[in-house]
């Protein structure tokens, strides 16, 4: 998991593995997720060149995102390359660094 700097103003990054396989969560800890006509929170995710933007289902009151398998590789892949990345849900806008993610993924068992 990587943390938010503030426990109240960020996004937090989540993977689980176990018997269902690997799933990716965005967190808040803070105000709920905005979400749209269709019930869902729009995720922007950008590295130096490209932004991938998905809408996602929301979980947990409103402060959680279920990342669909797709989008979860691409963010996995390109923090691996050492990418930083701008993850943008409503009014929370947080960078995910590269720096701790290739540890900590390791500990799943991912690589």
């Amino acid at each position: 998991m990587l943390t938010p700097e503030s426990d109240y103003g960020g996004i937090e990054l989540q993977i689980d593995r176990g018997s269902f396989g690997q799933r990716m969560y965005l967190n808040t800890r803070s105000l709920p997720f905005s979400i749209n006509k269709e019930g869902k929170s729009v995720v922007k995710v950008s590295n130096a060149t490209e932004t991938v933007t998905i809408q996602a289902t929301s979980l947990e009151g409103r402060q959680r995102v279920l990342i669909p398998d797709d989008t979860a590789s691409w963010i996995i892949r390109n923090l691996l390359e050492g990418q930083t990345l701008t993850v943008v849900i409503g009014r929370y806008k947080t960078e995910i660094s590269p720096h701790d993610f290739r540890y900590k993924y390791r500990e799943l068992n991912c690589i």
